[in-house]
């Protein structure tokens, strides 16, 4: 049921027992020619081109900027799904083809310490990366503070 296959077809297959063949058979399974059923996390990461305004409406303010670019939040105009949005320049950027390595590495990545990225646009001018978006401030205030909380109950 749901294989899509008749029960009586199911019923006269019966598993036959291979052996593997041994050119294979000291080698990785990664080294082998068998196909892998594993689903890799980079294949949901959708590279688009054109105009990322086509997609998401963004933000006039700015969550955060930096030296590569600036960060703001952007809503799915079909699904309204709220994320950020980190738009580089392509002009500040030194090797574009090395940046975008960084991206691929990116995608491979799936830990819940790790900022998610959900998708990629590129124009002729920026690249923008669509990621989760992260809410509590920054991160650098939050280590001062701790460090200053920790200051002060050594010192009582």
């Amino acid at each position: 049921m749901g294989c899509g296959c008749s029960s009586s077809e199911a019923e006269n297959t019966t598993p036959t027992a291979t052996k593997p063949d041994k050119s294979t058979a000291d080698k990785p399974p990664s080294a082998t020619s068998e196909k892998r059923d594993v689903i890799d996390h980079a294949c949901f990461i959708l590279d688009q081109r054109g105009d990322i305004n086509n997609f998401y409406s963004m933000a006039k303010k700015k969550l955060g900027e930096g030296s590569y670019g600036s960060v703001c939040r952007a809503t799915n105009i079909k699904t309204g799904v709220v994320r950020a949005v980190k738009t580089i320049s392509k002009a500040n950027m030194k090797n574009v083809d090395r940046f975008k390595q960084e991206i691929a590495i990116m995608k491979l990545m799936d830990h819940p310490n790790i900022i998610k990225l959900f998708e990629t646009f590129e124009d002729k001018r920026n690249i923008y990366l669509v990621m989760e978006i992260c809410s509590g401030g920054e991160l650098f205030d939050k280590i001062i503070q701790t460090d200053t909380s920790t200051k002060y109950m050594l010192q009582s």
